[in-house]
């Protein structure tokens, strides 16, 4: 369970970061986080958090 937090955490910095990089939403920022969070959600939602619910 502790490294499913850190993991979370791990998330939570990168798309602050991702936030901060980016003041501008132009295309390419916009691909970028679709990438992150559908990456997210496939990866780790939709495997690792459901495993968790089991």
């Amino acid at each position: 369970m502790d490294l499913h937090k850190k993991e979370h955490k791990a998330f939570v910095k990168k798309i602050k970061a991702f936030r901060e990089s980016y003041t501008g939403y132009d295309e390419q920022a916009i691909e970028k986080l679709v990438r992150t969070l559908s990456g997210w959600i496939l990866e780790h939602i939709l495997k690792d958090d459901k495993k968790l619910g089991e």
